[in-house]
């Protein structure tokens, strides 16, 4: 889970993201061509499908194996984040 705007702990994420690729680029594992190195925006204000795909050029990480997906809310809603975290398995911080 990131979003855009984060300047703390989305960098580093995303600088995991790229050594998670990387190593599995460099492994013999079949079909490692067909992975999906999947991020999600847990802030749909800033985060727009829009934004995302600009944020994914800059940042070189645009080809068929990056996926960036936002949830949609009215409103942030920690309930949210939860859930979306518990689905993917990840830790956050609210």
């Amino acid at each position: 889970m990131i979003y855009t705007s984060c300047k703390a702990a989305c960098p580093i994420l995303i600088a995991d993201m790229r050594e998670i690729r990387k190593t599995v680029e460099a492994s013999e594992a079949p079909h490692k061509e067909k992975v999906k190195y999947i991020l999600v925006s847990i802030d749909p204000k800033v985060d727009t499908p829009e934004h995302l795909k600009k944020f994914a050029q800059e940042s070189h990480m645009d080809d068929d194996q990056w996926v960036f997906l936002c949830v949609r809310m009215k409103k942030k809603d920690p309930r949210v984040c939860r859930c979306v975290g518990s689905e993917l398995q990840s830790r956050y911080l609210l």
